[in-house]
Formats: structure tokens, C-alpha cells, sequence
């Protein structure tokens, strides 16, 4: 069963972007989940760290399709998730590559 601060996460996206399609990952995971959504060729891989992070942080990384290899890893928060992927559905040339000032990050 997902724990709630990932439970809160698919709430989140799903409100936003739509249903989510699990991406090498099971809904019973607990601390973590993977993950696409139609209209961003990426894949986003978030993780509480078995709940260890502060509430409301997710450990994320984010990899393009076909897998190569994470394109942008970072510690964020709910709302710095929502726009890292809002950004992730414009243009692959300004997707996001390293870490940086991401809303509230």
C-alpha cells in the first residue's frame, strides 16, 4: 500500500496531467513509485527514502524514452515536482538538466 506523502503525489499529477501509467514499478510500493503520464515522453521515478524524508519532500529522478540514463535527479518538493514535470512537457532542448531553482524546491 503507498505510503501518503506518495499516495498524495499521484493525487497530485493525476489532478494535473491526468492518469498515471506505472513504469517498472507495482501500486503496493509503499515508499516509492514510477511512473509516465501521456504527453511527456519521460519517465519520473519519485521516492520518500522508506520515509525518511521530511513530509512533503520526494527524492526524484527523471529519465527521457527510451531509458538512457537520468536526465535530472534532485530532492524537491510536491509543488517543485508539479513544475519539473510541467516543464518536462515543453520542448526536450529546455528540459531541465541538473538541479537548480525549481519553484519551491
Amino acid at each position: 500500500m503507498r505510503s501518503p506523502e506518495i499516495q498524495k503525489l499521484v493525487e497530485a499529477v493525476e489532478t494535473t496531467y491526468g492518469p498515471i501509467e506505472l513504469y517498472g514499478s507495482i501500486p503496493s510500493e509503499e515508499h516509492g513509485t514510477c511512473f509516465k503520464v501521456a504527453g511527456i515522453p519521460a519517465t519520473f521515478s519519485v521516492d520518500t527514502l522508506d520515509g525518511t524524508l521530511p513530509p512533503g519532500r520526494y527524492d526524484v529522478q527523471i529519465d527521457g524514452i527510451p531509458l538512457v540514463s537520468y536526465i535530472y535527479t534532485a530532492e524537491v518538493s510536491l509543488s517543485g515536482f508539479l513544475e519539473l514535470m510541467s516543464q518536462m512537457r515543453g520542448p526536450m532542448d529546455e528540459w531541465p538538466l541538473e538541479p537548480g531553482p525549481i519553484g519551491d524546491p
